[in-house]
C-alpha cells in the first residue's frame, strides 16, 4: 500500500472516509491545513475524516529524529521532504490541467485563424466590387452582387472547416488507402459462396438479461473473436467467443444504446440519452473514459474515421457532429436543410473523406473536410422509405442503403444520377414489407449481410441471395462479419446474440 501523495509506503497510514484513499498522516494533514480538500478527488476534507490504519507487528524500528545524532538536521530534512512531495503532487495536477487547456486553446486558435482568413477574403472581395462598380448604374448592381456572391462561394469551397491537423490526417490516410486498394485482391482465406450457403448457428449468448440487444459490432484479430453489444438497458458488454463468457461490462448510459464501434481496447457508443461515450477495457471492466455531450437529441448512429482519432455521429435533430475520441469533445458540427426531420444512420467511406447520412427518403453525401453536403441521393419508387442503414463497399465506389420497405439500394459514386441496382429482399409485396434494420459488407466487400426479421447473406458480385439464417424470434437489430467472412454475428430484440458459420 502506497501513499497517494508521495507514492511511498506510509509509516503512519490513514484512510479518507470519503474517497477511500491511503495517505501518510503528516502529508495529508499539511495538505488539508493548506487547501481543505482531498488531493485526489477535490472534495472537501477535514482531519476528522481520516481513519488510522492499524499496522501489524513489524520487526523494523524506525529511528525518529529525537533518537538520531543530529536531530535538528533530520527534522529539517523531514520538513523539506514533506514540502517537496506536496509541491510535486500539486505540480503534476497543474501540468495535467494545463495540457488539457492547451489542446483546447490550439483548436480554438486554429478555428479563429480560419475565420479571420475568411473575413479578410470577404473584405478584399468587397473592396474590389466597390472599386470596380462604384460608378455603375443601379441596374448593374444586382449583376455585380450575383457575381461577387459566386466568387465568395468559390472562396468558401476552398477553405476547409475542420482544423488543418484533422484534414491532413484524412488526406494522408486517403492517399495511402487508395494506393493499397489498387493492389488489393481478396485473399485465398476468404470464405467461398458455397461455404456461406452451409452456414448454421454455432453459438448464442444472452448477455443483457431481460433487455433487448440494440447494437452490435465484432472484433476478430489473430483468431481472437469478440462481440461487443449495446442493450436497451444502456449497458455495453464484451463477449469472448472462445471462452463463451462475458469478458467486460460497461455501465454509464441512461437509455438504450443505438450504435457501437470497436477500436482495439477502445469502444465508442451512442445512446438515446444524447451522449456519445468512449470506453477503455481495464481488468475485465469497460471504464467510461470520456462523455461527449455535443448532441441535444437522441444519437442514432456513429462511425469511426479510419485514422481512429475521430468519430462522426448523427441524431434526431438532424445534426452531424465530428468529435475527438481521445479528448472527448466536438470538433465540428453541421446540418442540412434536407435533414431537418432527423438523421437515422451514418456511414463512412473507407478512405475517410466522405460520409453518408440517411433520413426520411434520402441519402446525403458529405465532404468531411468542409462538413457540407455535396450530393443528395433519392431512392426511386418503392425504395423511397426511410433510410435505416448505410454501408460502403471496400471497393471505394459503391454505397448500399437499406430502407424500411425491405429494399436495398446500391449506388456507384461514378454515376450517382441513377442507382446501380435496387434489391427487393425476400420478394415480399410492399404491403407486407419488413423493415431492414442493419446491413454490413465483409472486410473485402464480397458479401452483404442484411438484418431484418432474419439474417440474409448476399453475394455482392452476382447480386444473389446465398443463405437465410432464421434463428431469431424477434427483429434483427445488428449484423457484423468476422474476418474473411468466416462467421457472422447478429443481435435481436429477442435479447440474444447469435453466431453463424461452418459446423
Amino acid at each position: 500500500m502506497f501513499c497517494c501523495i508521495s507514492g511511498q509506503v506510509p509509516t503512519e497510514p490513514v484512510v479518507s472516509k470519503t474517497s477511500g484513499c491511503l495517505f501518510e498522516r503528516r502529508l495529508i494533514e499539511k495538505f488539508i491545513s493548506e487547501n481543505g480538500r482531498c488531493p485526489k478527488t477535490g472534495e472537501p476534507l477535514t482531519k476528522d475524516d481520516l481513519l488510522s490504519v492499524a499496522a501489524g507487528d513489524a520487526s523494523t524500528i524506525r529511528i525518529t529524529p529525537s533518537q538520531a545524532t543530529i536531530p535538528g538536521l533530520l527534522q529539517s530534512l523531514h520538513h523539506e521532504w514533506d514540502a517537496m512531495m506536496l509541491e510535486q503532487f500539486t505540480l503534476r495536477q497543474q501540468v495535467a490541467q494545463i495540457q488539457q487547456e492547451l489542446s483546447h486553446a490550439l483548436f480554438q486558435h486554429d478555428a479563429a485563424c480560419r475565420v479571420i482568413a475568411k473575413l479578410i477574403q470577404e473584405r478584399d472581395s468587397l473592396k474590389k466590387r466597390v472599386l470596380a462598380g462604384g460608378s455603375a448604374a443601379p441596374a448593374s448592381a444586382k449583376k455585380n452582387d450575383d457575381e461577387s456572391k459566386a466568387d465568395e462561394e468559390e472562396e468558401d469551397d476552398e477553405a476547409p472547416v475542420l482544423p488543418l491537423i484533422v484534414c491532413d490526417a484524412i488526406d494522408e490516410h486517403e492517399r495511402r488507402l487508395q494506393q493499397q486498394r489498387k493492389r488489393r485482391d481478396p485473399p485465398v482465406t476468404l470464405a467461398q459462396p458455397s461455404a456461406l450457403q452451409k452456414y448454421v448457428e454455432f453459438d448464442f449468448a444472452t448477455v443483457h438479461g431481460n433487455s433487448a440487444v440494440t447494437a452490435l459490432t465484432v472484433a476478430d484479430t489473430q483468431g481472437h473473436r469478440t462481440a461487443i453489444s449495446g442493450g436497451a438497458d444502456g449497458k455495453i458488454v464484451r463477449y469472448d467467443l472462445a471462452r463463451r463468457a462475458v469478458s467486460g461490462t460497461g455501465v454509464g448510459h441512461r437509455k438504450a444504446v443505438r450504435a457501437i464501434k470497436d477500436i482495439g481496447d477502445i469502444v465508442v457508443s451512442a445512446s438515446d440519452d444524447t451522449t456519445v461515450r468512449v470506453w477503455r477495457a481495464e481488468s475485465g471492466v469497460l471504464t467510461s473514459h470520456a462523455v461527449i455531450k455535443a448532441h441535444q437529441a437522441p444519437v442514432n448512429d456513429l462511425a469511426v474515421l479510419p485514422t481512429e482519432q475521430h468519430v462522426i455521429s448523427v441524431d434526431d435533430a438532424g445534426k452531424l457532429i465530428l468529435s475527438d475520441i481521445a479528448k472527448g469533445f466536438a470538433v465540428a458540427t453541421a446540418d442540412s436543410e434536407h435533414s431537418r426531420l432527423g438523421m437515422t444512420c451514418v456511414g463512412l467511406h473507407p478512405d475517410g473523406a466522405v460520409a453518408a447520412s440517411g433520413s426520411a427518403g434520402s441519402v446525403l453525401l458529405w465532404d468531411l473536410r468542409m462538413m457540407d453536403v455535396h450530393v443528395k441521393l433519392t431512392p426511386p419508387g418503392r425504395s423511397s422509405g426511410s433510410i435505416t442503414a448505410l454501408a460502403f463497399n471496400e471497393d471505394g465506389v459503391t454505397l448500399a442503403a437499406s430502407t424500411s420497405n425491405s429494399v436495398v439500394v446500391l449506388w456507384d459514386f461514378r454515376k450517382v444520377n441513377e442507382p446501380l441496382a435496387v434489391l427487393t429482399i425476400g420478394g415480399v409485396p410492399a404491403a407486407k414489407a419488413v423493415p431492414i434494420n442493419d446491413i454490413a459488407f465483409d472486410n473485402y466487400g464480397s458479401y452483404l449481410a442484411i438484418g431484418m426479421d432474419t439474417v440474409r447473406l448476399w453475394s455482392w458480385r452476382d447480386r444473389t441471395e446465398l443463405a437465410t439464417l432464421g434463428s431469431h424470434i424477434g427483429p434483427v437489430t445488428g449484423v457484423a462479419w468476422g474476418a474473411d467472412a468466416k462467421w457472422v454475428a447478429s443481435s435481436s430484440l429477442d435479447k440474444t446474440i447469435r453466431f453463424y458459420g461452418m459446423e
